[in-house]
């Protein structure tokens, strides 16, 4: 099942992958949070506006993250398939 999932279409199915997924989602939310704590107070604007704004950034920052830490862990897991 995993098999066909992850090489063709389908959902991934291997909870280490969703739980990192997951801690780098909610990582780089917190980070961007921060950082946009941080730039609201150099800049001078709302400190709601740069918390908002800092963990979506953030957590788009770590969505891509994952992605491709996942994408390069899949690559790793077929070459040693293959061989």
């Amino acid at each position: 099942m995993n098999r066909v999932a992850d090489t063709i279409a389908g959902p991934n199915l291997r909870i280490k992958d969703n739980v990192m997924q997951a801690i780098c989602c909610v990582a780089g939310a917190v980070f961007g949070a921060i950082g946009g704590a941080v730039l609201s107070s150099v800049y001078e604007f709302e400190l709601t506006m740069g918390l908002v704004g800092g963990a979506i950034g953030g957590l788009v920052l770590g969505l891509f993250a994952s992605g491709i830490s996942l994408m390069v862990i899949g690559f790793i897991r077929a070459a040693k398939r293959a061989s």
